[in-house]
Formats: structure tokens, C-alpha cells, sequence
């Protein structure tokens, strides 16, 4: 069933927080990120009020589910939160071609998820959910850098939508093998300045572990200057 959600951003009335987590989850809510019903709600009031009276924002979803991967990921702290949301959309108007048409139907993006470039291998004890990236699965020769971005934000927003990984976060495993200089190569360093306050702030999951394997010798220094443009924090997180 296909979901539609509004963009104005002063509606008549607000949806109603229906919580889909259970107990094993609610209980990482409160460990990890503060939450609990009184904080929620709060905050979401907050960050709405926020949204009517910004100046620049004219259209944006207000949803409880939307706003609430950003204060999840922010561990509820509003401002933060809204900052994020705020740098989100203006990404969203800056770089259009990466966000535009994002359906699973639409000819490339379908026949790069027909690729297998990213599997979803279940969850783990901590209740993440694990994903297996294989590098070598996307065609260089018919995709271009823009495909790539299109793929990652459409799969980054399917898995925002899910409370369970707005909550625990998720495991990216990248399967170097059989990669070609050619995947590499891909990023430029104009591209990588544009892309990192994306990758680095923006994406609205919790990434809590990267796991490269089975890494070419020969891409080892390329893949060293990559991560010059990662965040420390994130960089923390790669193993």
C-alpha cells in the first residue's frame, strides 16, 4: 500500500504518534537517545512550532514519523535536531539531481536494486538492522555517480521509515571484492566536498558500525584520501 505524506507545514491538525516499537526497542529509546512519551511529545511540538515560523521553509513534511529521524538521531536534542533538518532541505534544493524521482520502479533505480548492490542480511543482537554492500555489483560502465546518490538517499529513506532502525541504527558491511580502479575512481574530490556534509551529517540513520572488507591493494591510497573527507566521529565508526 503506497503511503502519501503532506508537505505543508502549518496543517489544520497534526497525525497522532502511534508508537510501533516494542519493548525491547522502547527500552533502547530510553537508554540510548532519552526517549520516553513526555520527551516525545515535547519535542515534537517544538520542532513543528519551529518549522511554521521559519522564514525560508515553505513546504516540509510535519508527520511524526519524519520528524522523528531527526530527533532520534539528534538523541533529542531539539535544536540540533532542527539544524539537521534545516541543512537536510536546503541539501534537498542544492543538489537536486541526487534527490529527485526516487522510485523503486523507475528503470535505473530498479535495475540497480535487480544488482544486488545492497542486501539486507537481517538483524543483529542489539537489535540493529545489517546491510551488505558488494561494491562490485554496481556498474560503473552504465552508472555514474548520481545513480549512486539516488540509490543510497531512496534506500536511506526507506530505512528512516522504519522505527526500529531510527532506533538502534544499522551495520554496513562493504564487500570490496573484485572491485575495479574504475569504482573508485568514481568520486572526484569536487564530488566528495559536495557529498560530505550529506554522508557526514545529513543521512537520517544512525550508523553505528562500516565494516570494509576484502579491500584491493591497489585502492588502498585512494580509499586513505576518501576518508581525509569523513568526520572524525564517523571515521570512528569504520573498522
Amino acid at each position: 500500500m503506497t503511503v502519501t505524506y503532506g508537505v505543508e507545514k502549518c496543517p489544520a491538525r497534526f497525525d497522532e504518534y502511534r508508537c510501533s516499537l516494542s519493548d525491547k526497542y522502547r527500552a533502547l529509546a530510553l537508554e540510548q537517545l532519552r526517549e520516553d512519551d513526555t520527551l516525545r511529545e515535547q519535542a515534537l511540538e517544538a520542532m513543528r512550532a519551529w518549522i511554521a515560523k521559519h522564514p525560508y521553509i515553505r513546504r516540509c513534511r510535519t508527520d511524526s514519523l519524519f520528524l522523528l529521524r531527526f530527533l532520534r538521531q539528534r538523541k533529542f536534542s531539539i535544536p540540533v535536531a532542527c539544524e539537521m533538518l534545516e541543512r537536510y532541505l536546503a541539501m534537498r534544493q542544492t543538489f537536486p539531481q541526487w534527490f529527485q524521482n526516487l522510485d523503486p520502479y523507475e528503470e535505473d533505480l530498479k535495475e540497480l536494486g535487480s544488482n544486488d548492490v545492497f542486501q539486507v542480511l537481517g538483524f543483529d543482537e542489539k537489535g540493529r538492522i545489517v546491510i551488505l554492500i558488494k561494491a562490485k555489483n554496481f556498474n560503473v560502465e552504465r552508472f555514474t555517480l548520481i545513480h549512486l546518490m539516488r540509490y543510497l538517499h531512496m534506500y536511506a529513506e526507506i530505512m528512516a521509515s522504519d522505527e526500529r532502525i531510527q532506533v538502534a541504527g544499522i551495520v554496513l558491511v562493504v564487500d570490496c571484492f573484485n572491485t575495479t580502479m574504475m569504482h573508485f575512481t568514481l568520486f572526484n574530490l569536487s564530488d566528495m566536498k559536495n557529498m560530505m556534509p550529506y554522508i557526514n551529517h545529513l543521512i537520517p540513520v544512525r550508523c553505528k558500525e562500516i565494516h570494509v572488507i576484502r579491500l584491493p591493494k591497489m585502492s588502498v591510497t585512494l580509499v586513505d584520501i576518501l576518508l581525509t573527507f569523513i568526520s572524525p566521529k564517523l571515521k570512528q565508526r569504520f573498522f
